[in-house]
């Protein structure tokens, strides 16, 4: 028979095993419609103008698996904090991002910054549904990855999207002179 020490221990590691499991079905792409409805367009909108920014100002070396693992990086984010750290439009200079080596987390720290600017302006979003938004994402790279292929085929999609139908330009400012001229633009 278990002493009362075994079965406390047995009783944690099936805890951490459950939890595992649920931070993992978490990851897995949402193919459902929730997020396709005109409730969420402005929530959804904010993640994929991040997304569409990063690109262009990457000059396009931005990957399906590069955004894959920014989903992912935020899904856990938004498991292990109590609400997500949102970052300001404003006051854009303070999140420097690093374009060269770590595409993934310039990624996240934009979809955060487009977030804060959501809730600032539109209303607050429950971290279930963020998740549930980054979780239907990744099912996007999936469904997308048979258009042009699985490296950068939801991209491609979202550009043309972007581009085409939204008629959205990405314009990259160096500093305050170039700053003043794209305000005049």
């Amino acid at each position: 028979m278990a002493t009362p020490q075994q079965r406390e221990k047995e009783r944690q590691r099936l805890i951490k095993e459950q939890l595992r499991k649920r931070l993992q079905e978490n990851l897995t792409p949402y193919s459902g419609h929730k997020y396709q409805q005109p409730a969420w367009v402005h929530a959804v909108f904010a993640t994929e103008k991040a997304i569409y920014e990063i690109v262009m100002l990457s000059q396009r070396r931005l990957t399906n698996d590069h955004c894959k693992a920014a989903f992912e990086r935020l899904i856990r984010m938004l498991h292990t904090a109590e609400q997500p750290e949102l970052l300001p439009q404003d006051n854009r200079d303070r999140y420097v991002l690093d374009l060269t080596d770590d595409l993934p987390e310039a990624l996240a720290v934009m979809i955060r910054r487009e977030w804060g600017f959501h809730v600032a302006n539109y209303h607050p979003v429950a971290k279930a549904d963020w998740i549930g938004i980054l979780r239907t994402l990744l099912h996007s790279l999936e469904a997308h990855a048979w258009n042009t292929g699985p490296l950068k085929g939801y991209l491609h999609y979202l550009e043309g999207f972007m581009r085409g139908r939204l008629g959205m330009e990405v314009v990259v400012v160096n500093g305050p002179s170039q700053q003043a001229e794209a305000d005049n633009d």
